[in-house]
């Protein structure tokens, strides 16, 4: 990224090249995450998973879904990037199914919708960056992240309910670890945006000598 790491949000209006690289290292990295998740999307009630405390999912998931929103619009800093990414994780989660029905003859199982949560960060974006992004960026951040994690907390039961299947896993806990899910995706996006802010960092200046530089002295 060759813009400034103080750069304000913009609008998404172009696409480069570096936007589709970044974009493909984020979308194999919440693949990879997602697998963490793999026993509730599939509803596994072993004895094992039935054992862990009933906050986990709801401790890890808006966790992952505000983190990853929060990353990929600190290190664009543009408005509809989360939501591009939600997009593309449906996608080849779409993919991925389709391999293992025709290919593999497994049927799997479905899973949660990350351009739910994207949706929400975006609209935060929109309504609160004006507002207070450029005087308290983290205070901006910490509200939108909150408004992830009501909305992954209210809409992943729902979600797994309407797919049905035994609710013990997936659905009821939310009831009692709401709270839990709301501090968890208001850090998790906290997180994602002090990550993205620290890579933005890391890019080089003109004035940093460049490997050929080294080189040649």
């Amino acid at each position: 990224d060759d813009r400034p790491g103080g750069a304000p949000m913009r609008r998404f209006r172009s696409f480069a090249r570096r936007d589709a690289w970044l974009l493909g290292a984020l979308l194999i990295a919440l693949l990879i995450g997602s697998f963490m998740f793999i026993e509730y999307e599939m509803n596994v009630l072993s004895r094992d998973v039935l054992a862990r405390p009933d906050w986990t999912y709801p401790l890890l998931w808006p966790w992952f879904a505000g983190a990853g929103c929060a990353l990929v619009a600190a290190i664009t800093r543009r408005v509809g990037m989360a939501t591009l990414l939600g997009g593309l994780y449906i996608g080849a989660r779409l993919l991925i199914m389709a391999f293992n029905q025709v290919v593999l003859n497994y049927d799997g199982g479905w899973f949660y919708p990350l351009l739910i949560p994207a949706l929400a960060f975006d609209l935060g974006l929109i309504l609160l960056w004006p507002r207070l992004g450029l005087r308290r960026p983290w205070l901006a951040i910490a509200a939108i992240g909150l408004l992830v994690a009501a909305v992954v907390t209210i809409t992943t039961p729902l979600w797994w309910s309407w797919l049905g299947g035994d609710p013990r896993l997936r659905v009821t806990p939310w009831s009692s670890a709401w709270p839990i899910s709301l501090i968890s995706g208001t850090l998790g996006a906290l997180l994602g945006w002090w990550g993205g802010a620290t890579l933005r960092r890391l890019r080089p200046t003109p004035e940093s000598p460049t490997v050929g530089d080294v080189v040649t002295r």
